[in-house]
């Protein structure tokens, strides 16, 4: 309504801080032409952003969420159906394959533990190249061995492996996690990170060749790595994590292979209806303990229009369980 629409908006966009964040109320605001605007929110397999309203006669745009006080979502932009981008009055980025806006809602706060070490002894990466039969492809696989380990000739230690591809190592800073917690809060461990041949992660971890995957994990490469570095050999030192389709390996691995494996962590575990199910149709009829750790976010991937949701799958795979 104002005679100078154009000068209010150049005074209300200097004098604020995007997105606007009013307790849990979100103000997501674009400024620029535009026939048609969205926004994805979190990792979505949605097809459709959801929509900004435009104020009428002018190039402000607005759209509004109410969202839980602690969090940390990730949000693109798309602008006239096909420009996916970050957030131009938001400088905040996210760790992320590509440019991804940050938003961190009062009372969210960055872990202390991903930041660079402040001094002390650092673990080592041992990189190696990994040929498996069984998929008849090779694979790099990075081994972090704990501070000491080159010092301490006799000592074995408990063996993670985590079947997540390099995103733990780079989007995730798990180095870092490692050097400042272990002494403190997590024993020495070494931790092994399956990197899959280009574009093999999903059929592997998750579709066409989980099967074989999980043989490999469970024939092969633990193996390999028991015989190349000082790793305990019992199954309650032995433990496979992942993320997303990672998190579907190696809980399936897990349940296939309880002779080996004693824990499993998983995070965000993707699968889909009947992939659900097909996670526990092997469970040993044995009285092996598998000791389960899985956690999920309270904004999950999921697309209403094909009624999927996978903190749904996550929650009926706990019951399952």
């Amino acid at each position: 309504a104002a005679a100078d629409p154009a000068s209010e908006i150049d005074a209300f966009v200097d004098a604020h801080t995007f997105p606007l964040i009013d307790g849990d109320r979100v103000h997501f605001v674009y400024r620029g032409e535009a026939e048609d605007l969205g926004l994805y929110l979190g990792y979505t397999w949605r097809r459709e952003p959801d929509d900004f309203e435009r104020v009428p006669g002018t190039d402000l745009w607005h759209l509004s969420y109410r969202l839980e006080p602690g969090g940390r979502y990730d949000y693109q932009l798309r602008v006239d159906l096909d420009d996916i981008m970050p957030d131009p009055l938001n400088p905040r980025r996210s760790p992320a394959h590509g440019e991804v806006s940050q938003l961190a809602m009062p009372g969210w706060s960055e872990a202390a533990y991903l930041a660079d070490p402040a001094g002390g002894e650092r673990g080592r990466i041992d990189s190696v190249t990994f040929a498996s039969q069984l998929l008849g492809n090779e694979r790099t696989i990075e081994v972090y061995l704990p501070p000491g380990y080159d010092g301490a000739a006799e000592r074995a230690y408990p063996l993670v492996l985590v079947t997540d591809d390099a995103d733990p190592l780079t989007l995730g800073q798990m180095r870092n996690t490692l050097d400042n917690l272990i002494g403190v809060t997590v024993a020495p461990c070494i931790v092994a990170f399956e990197h899959y041949p280009r574009g093999r992660r999903w059929a592997e971890s998750f579709l066409t060749h989980r099967e074989e995957h999980a043989q490999m994990l469970g024939e092969e490469l633990l193996p390999y790595l028991r015989d190349r570095y000082r790793v305990r050999t019992d199954r309650e030192a032995t433990v496979l994590m992942g993320t997303a389709t990672g998190a579907h390996a190696a809980v399936y691995t897990a349940l296939r292979y309880p002779d080996l494996v004693g824990k499993v962590a998983s995070q965000s575990l993707l699968s889909l209806g009947p992939h659900t199910e097909s996670i526990v149709g092997g469970l040993p009829d044995d009285d092996a303990r598998l000791e389960l750790h899985m956690e999920w976010c309270t904004v999950e991937i999921w697309d209403p229009g094909e009624s999927f949701d996978q903190r749904h799958e996550n929650e009926r795979l706990v019951k399952m369980l």
